[in-house]
């Protein structure tokens, strides 16, 4: 039976916004996951616990069902969560892999949450910059200004529409305020923007990725 002696986490920039970032201290890490990643590992470590966060959306073919079949059948425990380990997570819940996250749950209750909505511009190597924002930490954003009472129920839907409507590396957080003005007063507009200094904490997927290290640190 594998133990959690070897610990391998596949991420880029849902790590980079860890806050804490000790928490990755006992993961062996490795850059975004891509197809044909998994099959080389499984060939070359021990048998151990491989978390999913990260991967390659567009330059290369992303990590395959099969290959991640392959490696739960070699006795590999394979969780996955945050963005395409979401993603894998969901299609293959009942195949063995391993779900976590609010993200995670999005995808197994809602029909219509689709895969782009996680899905970001970011640079190749460390420390991952971002060129976009995935349309899910903008859906949490504007659910906190709609309780608020700064953003109408249906103004809020509207943008989510226009967001939708673009590839998912033109959803900047720029683009986003400019939506805005559109749909407030200019009053609410300085209080929105305040709030919107400090947008780590709408940022759901690293959320969930510190969620799922602290409880699996502790156990």
């Amino acid at each position: 039976m594998p133990t959690h002696s070897n610990l391998i986490l596949y991420g880029g920039p849902t790590l980079a916004l860890l806050s804490q970032p000790k928490l990755l201290q006992d993961f062996k890490i490795l850059p975004p996951i891509k197809r044909g990643d998994l099959t080389l590992l499984c060939q070359s470590e021990q048998l151990g616990t491989i978390v999913i966060v990260d991967g390659i959306f567009h330059n290369y073919l992303s990590v395959s069902h099969l290959e991640i079949r392959e490696a739960i059948s070699k006795g590999w425990i394979v969780w996955g969560g945050c963005s395409i380990g979401a993603i894998r997570a969901f299609e293959m819940k009942e195949l063995g892999m391993r779900g976590f996250g609010k993200i995670f749950n999005l995808y197994c209750q809602e029909e219509d949450f689709q895969d782009d909505e996680v899905a970001l511009l970011h640079e190749p190597v460390p420390p991952y910059r971002m060129f976009s924002e995935p349309l899910v930490h903008i859906r949490v954003a504007i659910q906190e200004l709609q309780t608020l009472g700064l953003l109408q129920p249906d103004s809020g839907e509207r943008i989510i529409k226009n967001l939708k409507n673009l590839w998912f590396g033109d959803r900047t957080l720029v683009l986003f305020k400019q939506q805005l003005t559109k749909f407030v007063s200019k009053n609410d507009l300085i209080q929105i923007k305040e709030i919107l200094k400090d947008f780590n904490r709408f940022r759901l997927k690293t959320k969930d990725l510190e969620q799922f290290l602290e409880s699996f640190e502790s156990k």
